[in-house]
Parts: structure tokens; sequence; C-alpha cells
């Protein structure tokens, strides 16, 4: 986030008054964005007086954990397992004062968003596969998943980050950060294979996720601060929520999959569904979190625009299917044997408490390839197809994107213990907007939320080359 001078500074005048000494705006001139701004010559001027010079932020995470686990052959038809994890995790993410020894609004403090995070984990699990027949097997899990989680005292750039409304650090301070969360995981699967030519699979899932360090301990509701919560990449402002709980999902599927002998041609379907309690989704960061500037009273009913985000406890569903496909095509002594396949991907996600869709479902997609290995070689033909994105989240202010269509080009050489690979990706070099890639940000003054065009979906990638090696040893 230590942005460079191209987003701080431009050479000749100042923008609108917003230099050093910006009331003067004699003398004007008219840049090529047709803004007038006095002619200074040369000189370097600052985009915004909201921006410092230069930004630092830094974060430092340790991550040590230990696991084991034993198998038990109970009999010829089963099997035990156990075992036990542990992680744990220490972050901190603190932005030094700018300028160093200032006086403005980036000073003359540190800056500490995360101090002293920590988030560890005790699991143990016990797992018991079952051979009932020579056509039925069965798998049984259960973990417990124990998250604690706290976070040292905050405070930031200076006394103004200090003042109500609710979350300043005076009260994230002074609340009690303390949080154990004692999960339960279970998995149930059964698996059906009545002939060499078939295979059924069905089963329930309930997994378990407490919240995030920047989910629960993002405190300040300050735009700029609430701007670097920025793991969305949509340039909305989020703050966190102390009293999250752990969302939990109940999932059922299924999964019929026909195949001949040789699984050299063969289908497969899974349809699946689940239903997320406490689910972490946001809502329209209320006044009494956020202020009641005139900007957060507008972002409470905004359509269009960034805003204001709290995270909040509430309840989702999501349905969906995947099909994958194989089809040997033909095979040949000297040209080798062409294989197609393809994938087909399609889910849809609802809050129930609000009617709004989930945010960041990817849209119906598929890909469809042609494969050929001959010798060494294995040379792919890939087209990807991604359908149109109108099923936006309308909290998040998500935008929609068009449908598209790539084509990318692989091979690959296998020698003994090496591999390369290499490749074309977006062939036609095809201008396409991601469709879980939020919005493109790079545009005006960094930090300055008014002056960056709103509702610019990001541009996925153009035509690239790569090749890669890989070596096992």
């Amino acid at each position: 986030m230590n942005f460079g001078a191209d987003k701080q500074y431009y050479y000749g005048g100042a923008m609108s008054g917003m230099a050093e000494g910006g009331s003067d705006m004699s003398g004007m001139s008219t840049g090529e964005s047709g803004m007038e701004m006095p002619d200074t010559g040369d000189m370097p001027r600052m985009m915004s007086s909201e921006i410092a010079p230069g930004m630092p932020m830094n974060t430092r995470a340790k991550n040590l954990g230990a696991s084991i686990g034993a198998d038990f052959g109970l009999s010829s038809r089963d099997i035990m397992r156990v075992g036990a994890e542990y992680q744990n995790y220490r972050y901190n993410d603190w932005w030094p004062p700018s300028p160093p020894g200032g006086t403005g609004m980036m000073a003359p403090d540190t800056f500490l968003e995360i101090n002293d995070g920590r988030r560890d984990r005790a699991d143990a699990y016990v797992e018991w596969d079952r051979a009932w027949t020579s056509a039925w097997t069965s798998q049984v899990g259960v973990r417990s998943d124990t998250v604690m989680m706290d976070t040292g005292k905050v405070h930031g750039y200076n006394a103004m980050y200090d003042a109500p409304p609710l979350f300043p650090a005076t009260t994230f301070n002074d609340a009690d950060r303390s949080r154990v969360d004692p999960n339960w995981d279970v998995t149930a699967q059964a698996v059906y294979r009545p002939d060499l030519t078939e295979t059924y699979s069905f089963g329930y899932s309930r997994k378990t996720r407490s919240p995030n360090l920047y989910e629960r301990y993002s405190w300040s509701p300050d735009t700029m601060a609430a701007e670097m919560i920025g793991w969305f990449g949509d340039g909305n402002f989020y703050i966190g929520n102390l009293d999250l709980d752990p969302e939990v999902a109940h999932t059922v599927s299924g999964t019929a999959d026909f195949h001949d002998a040789s699984r050299t041609m063969g289908i497969e379907v899974t349809p699946y569904y689940s239903y997320v309690s406490d689910y972490i989704d946001v809502r329209r960061c209320p006044t009494g979190v956020c202020g009641d500037t005139q900007a957060v009273i507008d972002s409470l009913t905004a359509r269009q625009g960034f805003v204001y985000l709290q995270f909040i406890n509430q309840d989702a569903q999501l349905f969906g299917v995947d099909v994958a496909g194989r089809a040997l095509l033909a095979e040949n002594t000297r040209l080798g044997t062409f294989t197609a396949r393809g994938l087909l991907s399609y889910v849809e996600g609802t809050n129930t408490v609000t009617d709004d869709h989930l945010y960041h479902m990817m849209p119906v997609n598929g890909k469809i390839a042609l494969e050929q290995r001959v010798g060494r070689w294995t040379n792919v033909i890939e087209t990807v197809l991604v359908g149109e994105k109108f099923l936006v989240s309308q909290v998040h202010n998500e935008v929609e994107t068009g449908a598209y269509a790539l084509l990318n080009l692989r091979s690959s050489y296998q020698w003994n213990n090496l591999r390369v690979d290499f490749g074309i990706e977006n062939v036609f070099d095809t201008l396409y907007d991601l469709p879980l890639g939020g919005l493109y940000l790079g545009q005006g003054a960094t930090m300055d939320p008014t002056g960056i065009p709103w509702g610019v979906a990001l541009p996925g990638m153009g035509r690239s080359v790569y090749v890669a090696t890989n070596l096992k040893f």
C-alpha cells in the first residue's frame, strides 16, 4: 500500500486548489484532462490534500503448526483414523506515520490496525471407513475444532481516531476482545458401486468457520482506515464486528458417475445444497457504528458508489451442480491418443434474511478441452466459457459483468523426473471483465474515494505466454 509517485503527484500545475496553497487560482491553464490548473511549470504537485507523501503499511505473520495421526485396521472391513492438529498464528498490521514526525491526519503516531492478533486452533478428529459389502462402503468422521482469538489494544494516527461513534479506539480497547469458539464438524458419506461402470455417492456434512482477524477486529470507521480492509477488491469501506459468531454450513450432495470399465469415457454429475446458519455477510453500516456524516447516511440507501459495510451474521443458502465428462476420441500409434474433456459449474447463493444474492458468486461457467498425448508430449487446446453475471449482491453494490470465451493453448514434455510446461493464455487477447475481480481501483489518486470512478469492473489478463519447469526428486 506504499503507493508510488504516480498516485500522489503530477507534474505541472496543482489540481483545482488541492495543492499546497491551492487557494491561489491565478494563472489558470488547461491540462489534458480539461481541468483548469495553475501554470507552475514542471514542479511535482500533490494530487489531493488528503494524500501524505507515501503510506507505509506493514504486516508480519507467524504460523506454527503440528499434526499427528494414526490409522488402525480394526478388521478386514474397517479402518479407523484418529489424529490431532494445532495451529499457532500471530499477526500484526501497523501503519507508520506519514510523514514521520509530521502533524497531518496520518501522524504523529503509528496506526495499529491489528495489534498482536492471535488466532489459535486445536483440533482432534476420528474417522471410520467400512466396506459393508463389495458394492457398499461408507465413511463417517467427527472433528472438534476449537478456535481461540484475541488481540491487543489499538490506536490511530492521532486523537481524531479515538473519537465517537462506536468502535473508536477507546471503545475497542475497553471491550473484552477474547473469543473462544468450540466448533464441531461432522461428515458422513455412502458409496455404492453396483458394477464396473457405475458409482453413486451421497452424503452430508456440517462444516464450521470462525471469523478471521479482520472480520472480528477491524475497529476504525474512519473512511481511510475502513477502505484499507480491502481483500474484496471492491473499494468499499469495511468495519469489523466483535460479536460475530462462527458460521455453520449444512450440506447435502450426491454424485452419479457413469463410465466404461476402462474409465476412458464417462460423465459425473454432482448436485448439492447448503444451508448456512450465521453466515458471515455484511450490512450497510448504521450511523450508530460508522457515525452520522452525510456520506454514511447516503451509504445506507445508495445503489451506486462505494459504501460503508459492517460484517454481520445472517443465514444463507446455496445450491448448484457440477458436471464433468471425458471421452477417448481416437487412438493412433503415430499420433497418440485424443481425449475430449468438459466441465460445467453452476451455483446460486441467497441471503435468506434479506433475499439479496450472495457476494462473489461465479456465474455459470465451463471448459471444453481437446487433449493429445503422444510419447512424452501432452498438448491441450482449451476453451473457457463464462456466462453473464447478473445475480449480484445489492448490499455490496456489486457490478454485473458480461459473458466471454477464451482460448488457451498448453503443452508439456515429460522426461524422467523433469517436466517442462509452456503455453499461451487468452490467445486472441480478448477483453473481458472478471466476475469475481471486484472493481478497477487504479484510476485517480490513491486514498481519494471520491476521485475514483465507481462501477468499472476489473479486466481479466490479456494474452500471456508462460514457461515452467517441474522437477521431482
